[in-house]
């Protein structure tokens, strides 16, 4: 489905076009962000227009490009997907191409305001590689939780990996966004 126009602090969340796709292809196949996602062969373009055209035809997805509030560029998305209407859940997504510059903390806090508030979504949840510190650590700050560990879920380049699996509840982050 196609998203709405989102304003954070320091990022514009817009819907995702096809101009949007090479760069972002780029950030997901690049060395230090694909080491952590679940594929064993890096994406090509037509991976990713068949993702866009999936993600605009399902109506449990949202997939926003994020860019910088000031500059009009690109920097990377953020996604809502498997959104149910009956358990009010959905799984986020994020990629970033800038790293340790506050836009996908904005990114996620954005989203996540949407979600508890205009979606009516009562939990958002993720999975993140358990080596991957720097995400944790992202999450934690965002008012993600730890719920378990799915140990040795992701094989990796012949080794498995654990998952950690996080989740936020809409009190919790509407208690956090009072701070």
């Amino acid at each position: 489905m196609i998203p709405p126009l989102l304003h954070g602090a320091s990022v514009v969340l817009r819907p995702v076009t096809e101009a949007d796709l090479s760069a972002l292809l780029a950030w997901y196949n690049a060395p230090d962000t694909f080491k952590y996602m679940g594929r064993e062969t890096p994406l090509a373009l037509a991976d990713q227009h068949a993702w866009l055209t999936t993600s605009r035809s399902d109506s449990g997805s949202l997939v926003w490009a994020v860019q910088q509030r000031d500059k009009d560029s690109l920097i990377g998305s953020i996604t809502l997907r498997n959104l149910t209407d009956r358990a009010r859940r959905a799984e986020l997504g994020v990629l970033i191409g800038i790293s340790g510059s506050g836009f996908g903390s904005d990114a996620v806090h954005t989203v996540l305001a949407h979600a508890f508030g205009a979606l009516g979504i009562q939990c958002v949840s993720l999975e993140v590689r358990g080596d991957n510190r720097r995400a944790i650590t992202a999450y934690m700050r965002a008012g993600f939780r730890p719920e378990g560990i799915l140990r040795r879920r992701l094989l990796k380049d012949g080794v498995l990996h654990d998952l950690y699996s996080m989740s936020i509840l809409r009190e919790e982050f509407e208690a956090d966004d009072t701070k």
